[in-house]
């Protein structure tokens, strides 16, 4: 009993904390854009700096904006096999849970330079979640169900 309500709280928690660390990730201040003008010309260029988000500073067009999508539908697959293992004890959610944490594990060493960080902590409670649903007993069946 214990290991499902571990499975179902760190699984729904990897689910808000990885959906914030997302957008923090991607449309938080999170990098420093520098840009320079002349106002004249006898006068030195002047360069200034400030905050952008990572959809302000590169060009998400094909191919990070398809990653970045399919990191948030491995979060959102992490709280929905979580819950449905965890709560609703149906078994087709833990095999959900384990194939979402690990593509979630996955994407966090492949960005590890970009957006890994802010889905590092989601990715860590997803294990915690993961190994928790496979402690936990398998549910029983009733005996009425087995009658043939």
């Amino acid at each position: 009993m214990k290991a499902r309500r571990v499975e179902l709280a760190s699984g729904v928690a990897s689910f808000f904390l990885g959906s914030a660390g997302w957008a923090w990730a991607v449309f938080g201040p999170t990098y420093v854009v520098a840009g320079s003008y002349s106002t004249g010309r006898n006068t030195a260029p002047v360069t200034i700096t400030q905050p952008g988000s990572l959809a302000q500073v590169q060009d998400l067009a094909s191919g990070p904006i398809v990653f970045l999508l399919a990191v948030l539908v491995c979060v959102f697959a992490v709280g929905v096999g979580a819950y449905l293992h965890g709560s609703r004890r149906i078994v087709a959610g833990l095999p959900i849970l384990v194939m979402a944490t690990l593509f979630l594990i996955g994407s966090v060493v492949l960005s590890v330079f970009t957006v890994g960080p802010f889905i590092a902590p989601a990715a860590f409670l997803a294990v915690v979640a993961s190994v928790a649903g496979w402690r936990a007993p398998a549910p029983s069946t009733h005996p009425s169900a087995t009658r043939e």
